[in-house]
């Protein structure tokens, strides 16, 4: 059975007529206190510039099938995402690097009017870097790292009293500055709001880059929410499709600065662990392995997935958005999935919902060098599936047992892998996939739990005896790589660096390099005159179209594409010259993927 989640919204900005970020529509606040325009008088009163922004839902797998971002960014298909847009800061002449991310002064806050989500399993406000200027290497990557704890429907103050936190008012600060968040906090009583539904998310000077230049950080605000409770589908779409009120909130007086310090986390863990469960386990594995004997079967090891907590940040590396509320597990290498009865997974573990270490897990299928999802499921439906296996087993409900195909023929404990007008991702071409698992909010915590006290969920690749399975290196640590002055993102391995290069022509031609151990991509823009090609003329994939490239291969066996070009205006043009360093296979074939991920502005620089 598929499930995908795929949630529309109304005309966004990207792209003219689009269903896939932002909206027209009015935005819903709050039936509390003394309205939002009592609220923004009191603002401006106290000495602020107050400007409106929408908390809106976002299609980011569309977003990146259309080549409108150089990646998927790893979203969960079994929650959608609501992000915060907002107009740039008084006096900001730097431009954003994505619609959804903002630069943020010290005297700044982000303020969210609304109500929550009607009753859902689960739903949270994370503020997090979306994009940060490496001081290592000069350039700016996409680090999407979380500040701290999320604000969640187990944590958020409203004004519903004993009523709960589901469709409630309640307002959320983000900021650095607890002076400001004071002030706001004070406005708000003031005008009539309750003071137990103002909620604060910290922005942490001692990690956050804050200010409005080319190297201060980008951030995000996300919202998620997953899975409504039964009979309240209806209620969460409106609410998906509804934008809510966000304000800028600017302090005309940027002299006046109190800092929050940086706050303590959350403790995960609770010492209960699911080790009692392995012989139970070890038992389902080998009823799996006996069931189908007659096809070969591969094992996948499962890890936790880097970037979590603050290593991203620290690493400079690409976290994808986590969230203290949850675990993420992964399988350490990647796989293809053909289209054939002979080909499938079986994904098996402990049902961490039922055995009380998650209020709910998610497992989601990713095409891995754009890390975008085709398929997702989640543990609600796993209920049962293990008795296929283990009809006799006492424990047999605590655990699971999923099968992944591309055509799940019936099966009702099967997840179907498909993917319908993504260009970018065609199934038929058997793309490199990979698996990751969240685990929500254990109960006795609230957060997800740690890695040492569950058992690791498992999966095994089955395949027909006479082919050969591929496996191969996970591209979701490849690096993202920004260039602002000319309009394009870039992905590379990790073990690749960027560096500038000098300019030419008199300062007209500006460049930037991406080199590692398998070759390199050199990229320049400006007044570059044409030359004429001594090569062979052969056609190039990037991230949003193909160029044409000249092509020579020289005599120690390595290989040079160059004069990849596309004009910008009349004169001026963005170029690109890849090269391997050696004659191996494997470099050619990173070489190329490092240039199909290379994502080209629309316009001029």
């Amino acid at each position: 059975m598929r499930t995908r989640w795929i949630w529309a919204v109304l005309a966004g900005t990207l792209v003219a007529c689009s269903t896939l970020l932002g909206t027209t529509a009015e935005p819903s606040t709050t039936t509390s206190g003394g309205g939002v325009e009592a609220l923004k008088d009191a603002l401006q009163a106290d000495g602020f510039t107050v400007q409106e922004g929408q908390v809106v839902l976002i299609d980011v797998l569309a977003l990146c099938c259309q080549g409108q971002i150089p990646t998927c960014l790893g979203f969960n298909p079994i929650g959608p995402y609501k992000v915060v847009r907002l107009p740039n800061a008084p006096m900001q002449t730097v431009p954003n690097s994505f619609p959804w991310v903002f630069h943020l002064g010290a005297n700044e806050a982000v303020v969210l009017i609304g109500r929550t989500p009607p009753p859902v399993t689960y739903f949270s406000y994370d503020s997090y870097v979306m994009t940060r200027h490496s001081d290592r290497e000069n350039v700016r990557k996409v680090i999407f790292g979380n500040l701290g704890d999320a604000i969640s429907n187990l944590t958020i103050g409203t004004d519903g009293l004993d009523q709960g936190k589901y469709d409630q008012d309640a307002i959320i600060v983000f900021t650095a500055d607890q002076g400001i968040d004071a002030r706001i906090r004070g406005v708000a009583a003031s005008v009539g709001y309750p003071t137990g539904m103002v909620n604060t998310g910290v922005i942490p000077t001692a990690i956050a880059r804050l200010g409005l230049e080319d190297r201060s950080d980008e951030f995000a605000i996300v919202h998620r929410v997953a899975l409504p409770e039964e009979g309240q589908e209806a209620a969460l779409s409106e609410y998906l499709n509804t934008p809510q009120l966000a304000l800028r909130v600017t302090l005309d007086d940027p002299a006046v600065s109190d800092p929050f310090p940086l706050p303590s986390l959350a403790v995960r863990g609770t010492g209960d662990t699911e080790m009692d469960l392995a012989p139970a386990l070890r038992d389902l594995r080998e009823a799996i392995l006996d069931r189908f004997t007659g096809l070969q079967a591969t094992e996948l090891v499962t890890e936790a997935a880097p970037g979590q907590e603050y290593e991203c940040l620290q690493k400079e590396i690409n976290g994808y958005g986590p969230t203290r509320d949850s675990l993420y597990m992964r399988t350490d290498s990647t796989f293809t999935l053909p289209d054939s009865p002979d080909d499938f997974l079986i994904v098996y573990g402990v049902n961490h919902e039922a055995a009380g270490k998650a209020t709910y897990a998610s497992l989601t299928v990713y095409e891995d060098s754009l890390m975008g999802a085709v398929a997702g499921d989640h543990s609600r439906r796993y209920v049962g599936s293990a008795a296929g296996y283990l009809p006799e087993h006492p424990q047999a409900d605590l655990l699971y047992a999923w099968k992944i195909a591309r055509d799940c023929q019936g099966d009702p404990h099967c997840l179907e892998v498909t993917m319908e007008g993504c260009p970018k991702i065609d199934l038929n071409q058997l793309p490199d996939l990979l698996l990751v698992w969240r685990l929500y909010q254990e109960a006795a915590t609230g957060l997800g739990p740690i890695p040492g006290e569950i058992l690791y969920d498992q999966a095994i690749l089955f395949s027909s005896s006479t082919s050969t399975p591929v496996l191969g290196p996970v591209t979701m640590d490849w690096q993202t790589y920004i260039n602002q002055a000319a309009g394009f993102a870039i992905r590379v391995p990790p073990t690749w660096r960027a560096e500038g290069l000098p300019s030419e022509a008199e300062g007209t031609v500006r460049g930037m390099a991406l080199r590692g151990p398998e070759g390199g991509v050199e990229v320049r823009w400006g007044i570059i005159p044409s030359h004429e090609c001594t090569g062979e003329v052969v056609v190039v994939q990037t991230g949003k179209c193909e160029l044409s490239a000249c092509y020579t291969q020289l005599a120690d066996g390595t290989e040079v594409w160059a004069g990849m070009c596309k004009p910008l205006t009349d004169t001026v043009a963005i170029c690109g010259r890849a090269y391997t360093n050696d004659a191996r296979q494997d470099s050619h074939d990173v070489v190329l993927r490092v240039l199909s991920m290379w994502s080209l502005p629309e316009g001029t620089p």
